[in-house]
């Protein structure tokens, strides 16, 4: 009972919207590809299944690196700004476990190469208020915002908790809960894409209209 007083007494007063993770693939396999970016560590990894992109909290990584890649969201044609690349399909997670070291690639047909692309990213960024009024039809799906960070909690459960404000909407509409698992401080400008949930129950009367959860975070 303690320990979930605490808990609720860290949480911030605000509407958010659920978890949602990728569609089933293959968690553990050999790193073939990897690359740092900005706050990010993208990974191409080999599976007995295939290959697949995933994009992690920077991280030092090897080619031939045993991994756990954790529950994430998937994002499709998903464009990265500081690699302009365009990437199909990539999983979006808050941790890469290394497993193993250098072990032997198994031979499979190589994947397809990132696309290059000039214009801006195909997921266009919406206001907070507009992730209100649009709570329904964009719940489950990855949703881009971009905000001034308010609040900040760190280790609530194992995840980062924030509030940010972009100035739009009004009191109930203006300010967007987020969970992740990188650290940011108050007064930061930050991109986020995160799983949207809607009516979240914390339990304790905490409920929230709108949670943007397991979210990658960029620093402006």
């Amino acid at each position: 009972m303690k320990n979930l007083l605490v808990f609720v007494a860290a949480l911030f007063t605000v509407s958010t919207i659920g978890t949602g993770t990728a569609a089933a693939f293959e968690r553990t396999g050999a790193v073939v590809t990897t690359m740092n970016s900005g706050l990010y560590t993208y990974l191409e990894v080999e599976a007995k299944s295939g290959r697949y992109w995933a994009a992690a909290p920077k991280m030092v990584l090897a080619v031939g690196d045993q991994v756990d890649v954790a529950p994430g969201s998937e994002m499709k044609d998903f464009f990265s700004p500081t690699l302009n690349r365009k990437f199909e399909t990539i999983i979006f997670t808050s941790s890469v476990k290394v497993i193993g070291k250098s072990a032997p690639l198994a031979k499979s047909s190589p994947s397809k190469s990132p696309e290059a692309k000039t214009a801006a990213g195909p997921a266009a960024a919406k206001t907070i208020e507009q992730i209100y009024a649009e709570k329904d039809a964009l719940k489950g799906k990855l949703v881009k915002v971009t905000g001034k960070v308010v609040k900040f909690n760190s280790g609530i459960l194992g995840k980062n908790f924030l509030h940010i404000q972009d100035g739009s909407g009004k009191d109930g509409t203006n300010d967007l809960a987020v969970t992740s698992q990188q650290p940011v401080k108050v007064g930061d400008k930050i991109t986020v894409i995160g799983t949207l949930d809607t009516d979240k129950d914390l339990g304790a009367g905490y409920t929230y209209k709108v949670l943007l959860e397991n979210a990658a975070i960029t620093t402006e």
